[in-house]
């Protein structure tokens, strides 16, 4: 099944390349308990996820983070908040 079928009812908040700003992004949304889904692409595939597990994201890992359309602008305003603390 494609991914843009499975992701029809939700909105992208955020793409990048940056790990941690991936990680705080996650915590704003929990901080305001708005649902979402992460997808990462991996450089090389599964195999070099096996070959990393356990070492910093390469800079070509990409970290993407949607939430339900219905809460995008809710969930924009929560990483504003958090940004701004």
């Amino acid at each position: 099944m494609p991914l843009s079928f499975l992701l029809r009812r939700w909105a992208e908040l955020q793409s990048t390349a940056d790990a941690d700003k991936h990680v705080q992004a996650i915590a704003a949304l929990k901080g305001e308990n708005i649902r979402y889904k992460t997808f990462a692409t991996i450089p090389g595939g599964s195999s070099a996820w096996m070959r990393n597990a356990g070492k910093p994201a390469t800079p070509a890992s990409l970290y993407y983070l949607y939430v339900k359309k219905s809460d995008l602008e809710k969930a924009r305003d929560a990483l504003r908040d958090f940004q701004s603390q």
